[in-house]
């Protein structure tokens, strides 16, 4: 069965968002913090299902995006792939309360307008 390439890149984005959005909970616990020795972080943020399923994200969406990949033009199919600034943005926003500022949604108009001009054929 043939998948579309389409579907494979909106899998591969999405799953990415995905896998980000459970870092970031995942390293949102109170005990959580840079202030920690890396060994103590790592094992408090493995100690939540939030990062070991990240990872496991991760696995999967790498496995799409290397599909996808093997019959995309790199050169196209890389910077399209910036989208996914502007769907974390729109999670940590909408799922995290995270403010965001003027300049970054321009920004993020930017990526989209950008993202539209490369994933055009001309």
């Amino acid at each position: 069965m043939m998948i579309h390439t389409g579907a494979l890149f909106v899998a591969a984005v999405l799953l990415d968002t995905l896998g980000t959005t459970l870092f970031k909970l995942g390293a949102m616990q109170p005990e959580t913090t840079v202030k920690t020795s890396p060994m103590a972080l790592l094992r408090s943020c493995l100690s939540r299902w939030h990062v070991p399923a990240g990872l496991l994200v991760y696995v999967v969406e790498y496995v799409i995006w290397i599909t996808y990949l093997s019959a995309s033009s790199l050169s196209q199919a890389f910077p399209m792939y910036s989208i996914t600034i502007v769907l974390i943005m729109l999670v940590s926003r909408l799922a995290l309360n995270e403010q965001i500022g003027m300049k970054r949604w321009l920004g993020a108009l930017l990526i989209v307008a950008g993202v539209g001009l490369l994933g055009s054929n001309t």
